[in-house]
């Protein structure tokens, strides 16, 4: 009898080692899915940063048309971004010309047409 007890006591502690399924109350799930938001809203601000969805500073300024300038031998887009925005920052004006022209950090070279935006 006695070895019995033993066992059925030995089968009881190895019941109760094995854990239960994860229960959550109200307020629980409630904290889980302000947190999966919380994590949700950062990656799409992430995501919207690095890929620069941001909407434009002058939405309303943005040019309806564009001109074209063949780079004369010398000119620099520097030159340029001064004298087609001579009270704006050349480093933003020679940005914007990069991005719509497709160019890169190399130089210039002469002959080259240049769109160049033109505000209406």
């Amino acid at each position: 009898m006695a070895t019995q007890a033993i066992t059925a006591r030995t089968s009881l502690r190895q019941t109760h080692l094995v854990r239960p399924a994860v229960r959550l109350t109200a307020r629980g799930r409630l904290v889980v899915r302000v947190a999966l938001v919380v994590v949700l809203v950062s990656l799409i601000g992430l995501v919207a940063l690095v890929r620069g969805f941001s909407a434009p500073a002058g939405a309303s300024d943005r040019p309806a048309s564009y001109s074209i300038v063949v780079v004369q031998s010398g000119q620099t887009l520097w030159q340029i971004a001064q004298r087609i925005a001579p009270n704006a920052d050349p480093r933003d004006t020679v940005d914007l010309l990069r991005t719509l022209n497709g160019l890169g950090p190399e130089p210039l070279r002469a002959g080259i047409a240049l769109r160049i935006p033109v505000a209406s």
